[in-house]
C-alpha cells in the first residue's frame, strides 16, 4: 500500500477465481492461458482489489440505525446500559419485533452500497449479544443474504444481558458458555464468536472460560478492546483469535505485537 501505482492500459487475467497475471493489455495478450479467455472490456475504468469490510454490523430493525449511530460517534461499549448513548437493548427489541424479511431487507439495502463502493466481501455481525432469540434471528437473516451479491462472514456476538436485563460479569459469562455457544454449534450459524475483552463485561475467569469454551467447540473468538492492551493481545494470539477489533487507540509496543503476530486489527472509526 506504501507503493501504489497505476497500470496504464493494463490488464487483469483471472483463472478458476485467482489473479494470475497482472500487466499491460500487450503483455498479457500474449500468454498462452489468456488467448482463450472472456474478455471483459474495461478501458476508461479502473480496475482495483475489491475491499474487505472486517467489522459490521448490518442487522437492524431500523434501515437507518447506522448513520445514527456513526453520527453519533457510539462506540457500542457494553458496559453503560443507562448512559445517554443509543439504547443497545432498544436496538435488541427492534430486531425482536421485526420479520426476519425486514432484517434482510434492511440489510440488502446497505449491503447494494456497500458493493457500489467496492466492497466485496464483508462480516456482519449478529444483533447486540444481547438476547438468544434476536441473536439466532439476525445470525439466519445474515446466512440468507450470503452471495447477495457479496461473500458474508456471520460472526456471533457474546453480550452482558439476556431479556431486558445486563446481568453481572459471572452470570454473563455463564450464560454465553451454557447458552449461546451450544446454541449456534448446533444450528451452525457462526464460526466466529465476538467477545468484548474489558473485565466489566465478563471478569477475568469469565473471560477466559468463555474462550475455552469457544475452543473446545472450533470456534475462534474475535476481540473487541477499544484500548490495545499488550496482555491481552497476547492472549488473543495464545487462543488463536482471528482479529481484535473496535480499537480507538494502540500504543508502539502493541502496535508491534499486532504487526508480528498473524491477528487482523480492526481500526472503529471515530467522530
Amino acid at each position: 500500500m506504501a507503493e501504489v501505482s497505476l497500470i496504464e492500459d493494463g490488464a487483469v487475467l483471472v483463472k478458476g477465481g485467482k489473479i494470475v497475471r497482472v500487466g499491460s493489455t500487450r503483455q498479457l495478450e500474449n500468454v498462452k492461458e489468456a488467448r482463450a479467455a472472456h474478455v471483459i472490456e474495461a478501458r476508461g475504468k479502473v480496475v482495483v482489489p475489491g475491499f474487505v469490510d472486517s467489522s459490521t454490523q448490518l442487522m437492524s430493525g431500523s434501515p437507518l440505525f447506522d448513520g445514527m449511530e456513526i453520527a453519533s460517534g457510539w462506540q457500542g461499549t457494553w458496559r453503560s446500559p443507562d448512559s445517554t448513548k443509543p439504547d443497545r437493548l432498544g436496538r435488541c427489541r427492534s430486531i425482536r419485533n421485526v420479520s426476519p424479511s425486514v432484517l434482510r431487507t434492511s440489510a440488502k439495502r446497505w449491503l447494494g452500497i456497500a458493493a457500489a463502493s467496492g466492497t466485496t466481501s464483508l462480516e456482519i455481525r449478529s444483533a447486540q449479544g444481547l438476547h438468544m432469540h434476536t441473536e439466532m434471528k439476525a445470525l439466519r437473516a445474515v446466512r440468507a443474504l450470503d452471495g447477495e451479491p457479496l461473500d458474508i462472514q456471520s460472526v456471533a456476538l457474546a453480550g452482558p444481558s439476556r431479556g431486558d436485563a445486563f446481568l453481572p460479569p459471572e452470570q454473563a459469562a455463564a450464560a454465553v458458555v451454557d447458552a449461546l455457544i451450544p446454541e449456534l454449534m448446533r444450528r451452525k450459524l457462526s464460526r466466529y464468536l465476538a467477545v468484548d475483552t474489558d473485565p466489566a463485561v465478563f471478569g477475568a475467569e469469565g473471560l477466559r472460560s468463555i474462550l475455552a469454551a469457544a475452543s473446545e467447540m472450533k470456534l475462534r473468538p474475535k476481540f473487541q478492546m477499544e484500548v490495545a492492551d499488550i496482555d491481552t493481545i497476547g492472549l488473543a494470539v495464545q487462543m488463536g483469535a482471528a482479529a481484535v477489533d473496535h480499537l480507538t487507540s494502540a500504543g508502539d509496543e502493541e502496535i508491534a505485537a499486532l504487526a508480528t503476530s498473524d491477528l487482523i486489527a480492526t481500526l472503529l472509526p471515530v467522530v
